[in-house]
């Protein structure tokens, strides 16, 4: 039973526009979920804006509504409540700040690191995905789960748990994956257009990262790195990037897997992937990031051989 239930029915009985949003930089449970939401409220015949701070991948596109979703921030209207969907601050919403005074925010999360800061506060760190709260929401309030609502769901739990290979993956992640399925979600399309249509610019950036690839003399932990001019000579984006840290931290008797992309002259996006023990969201934390167990982030200030070597002798304390 989900206790705001009924915070959740007030609002929507009351309100007529929404606005749903997720964080910068969108993963597939991010798209997913604001998909789904932006769905059911249509289907409620309610006026919805759709808004994420920066593109959307090619890959994700085979939704519906995903060409609906705001990207450049121009947004001339406001509406009184907002779904904040899969992010642990507000900080990471790329609106300015005063778009947020005076509205009702609902936010629905799972990470471990979010700071509650709706007014209704969804928050499950057990749960794989935000995409699997949005699934136990909508059964608590009777909406009904469409296809196209389906899809978005069933999308941001694959991707979140890596093909239900993570460890998050749980008995409830495969029983909605089922009945998900059941409703008439294809998962071999799903599959398809998510990681088997990787751009031949994609393909020469991951050659590239790979040829920079190195692994420490104690074997447990690996990394590469990404420059502002690979990026320029392959023609590849941000989208392109998805996945390369699996190839890192797939490599046998690696725990940890380090991905470090040149975001400008002075600030580094590092990237951590582990495999069985390590908490890598504690790395993060030390470097003002966050994420969770198995996956985190954070942006660091400095050149791209200093940040490496800052972060490599944080990681070499786990060994």
């Amino acid at each position: 039973m989900i206790k705001e239930k009924n915070d959740i029915e007030e609002i929507l009985n009351k309100t007529k526009s929404f606005l749903v949003v997720s964080h910068d930089m969108p993963d597939g449970d991010a798209i997913g979920s604001v998909l789904a939401v932006g769905k059911a409220l249509e289907n409620l015949n309610k006026d919805v804006i759709l808004f994420i701070g920066d593109e959307i991948p090619d890959k994700y596109h085979f939704m519906y509504g995903s060409d609906k979703i705001i990207t450049d921030g121009e947004i001339s209207y406001i509406p009184p409540v907002l779904f904040v969907l899969d992010c642990g601050d507000l900080s990471r919403v790329k609106l300015k700040k005063e778009f947020f005074s005076k509205k009702t925010i609902v936010n629905i999360d799972h990470h471990l690191s979010n700071s509650y800061f709706g007014d209704i506060n969804i928050i499950d760190i057990n749960a794989c995905a935000t995409g699997e709260i949005i699934f136990k929401l909508f059964k608590e309030l009777n909406i009904e789960i469409d296809l196209d609502i389906a899809t978005a769901i069933y999308t941001a739990i694959l991707t979140d748990t890596g093909s239900f290979r993570f460890s998050n993956s749980t008995p409830d992640s495969h029983l909605i994956a089922a009945e998900l399925i059941k409703s008439g979600v294809k998962p071999e399309k799903i599959s398809r257009e998510i990681y088997e249509k990787r751009s031949i610019e994609g393909l020469k950036i991951l050659s590239k990262a790979l040829e920079c690839l190195k692994v420490s003399k104690c074997g447990n932990y690996a990394w590469t790195f990404i420059t502002k001019e690979m990026l320029a000579e392959t023609g590849a984006v941000e989208s392109d990037l998805e996945g390369i840290i699996n190839y890192v931290r797939e490599i046998k008797g690696v725990e940890i897997g380090i991905l470090f992309k040149q975001v400008s002259d002075s600030v580094v996006k590092v990237g951590f992937r582990s495999n069985e023990w390590v908490d890598v969201r504690q790395l993060a934390v030390k470097f003002s990031g966050g994420g969770h167990k198995r996956a985190s982030g954070c942006l660091i200030r400095g050149k791209l051989g200093d940040v490496i070597n800052l972060v490599l002798k944080e990681v070499e304390k786990y060994f």
